[in-house]
């Protein structure tokens, strides 16, 4: 547990549709703790935030008014010393594709000595169909009090699947030993083990340093909308798990 002078300042370091939001919304509903969403998105806010905490602008939003021209490794150190500033547990969502383009961010992370959460998926299959399924729809988030639910049924093209499984797996391997390198103290959580076990959940409260057992019930505004098995909502299963099986990945369609 941290003092309150000594409160943890943190990163979600996560792939996309991982079940980031989800997991930083649940984190910013803990008491004391502040959980930013997507700080280094290329674009600025364009409409209302559906979860989380974003009542500091991101850094595209910043830069030219508050930095002047500086250049950009000093501009996001001050940016982020900005934001750590505060009090109490703070941290923010750093996506797999913010790192490459914001390489800065590693250095800040050593030298500042920002624990980080890393958030993973053990079934890549399901990044793919969700994926699929954003892009044909174009809604990436649903609230709880929208009562949405997903029924679209994709098409997975089964000469690329095994190539695109093994991509997510090494990006995911690529992260780990990264963060080895540049993270003082990671935590490492997966999607399915939040979805099943409160104890996931906990865990990452505790490394955190913020009273988990008394948050047992922290809920995210944001709602799985895709819940049916992957016979039901990918219209070629068949072909998808025999391609999957001959790549070697036998074990990820459910």
């Amino acid at each position: 547990m941290h003092s309150s002078n000594d409160a943890c300042k943190f990163m979600l370091v996560a792939p996309t549709r991982s079940g980031s939001s989800w997991l930083m919304d649940r984190i910013n509903s803990v008491p004391g703790v502040e959980g930013h969403m997507e700080l280094f998105y290329h674009l600025p806010r364009r409409e209302p935030p559906r979860a989380g905490c974003n009542d500091y602008p991101r850094f595209v939003e910043m830069r030219q008014q508050a930095f002047g021209r500086r250049n950009r490794p000093a501009a996001i150190f001050e940016y982020l010393d900005r934001l750590y500033a505060r009090p109490g547990v703070i941290g923010f969502k750093l996506m797999y594709p913010h790192v490459r383009e914001y390489p800065e961010l590693l250095f800040y992370m050593f030298s500042r000595r920002v624990p980080v959460v890393h958030l993973v998926r053990n079934n890549h299959l399901d990044v793919i169909v969700s994926e699929s399924i954003a892009g044909r729809t174009g809604r990436f988030h649903a609230v709880r009090e929208e009562g949405f639910e997903q029924k679209e049924v994709v098409s997975l093209d089964p000469a690329t699947i095994g190539r695109r499984v093994r991509w997510l797996d090494r990006k995911q391997k690529v992260m780990r030993r990264l963060l080895r390198i540049f993270a003082p103290r990671v935590h490492e959580v997966s999607y399915e083990a939040l979805c099943h076990e409160n104890s996931a959940f906990l865990g990452v409260c505790d490394f955190l340093g913020v009273p988990g057992e008394r948050e047992e019930r922290a809920r995210s505004h944001l709602v799985k909308t895709q819940r049916s098995p992957h016979e039901t909502v990918i219209g070629n299963y068949q072909e998808v798990r025999s391609a999957l099986t001959l790549a070697g990945y036998r074990h990820l369609p459910q």
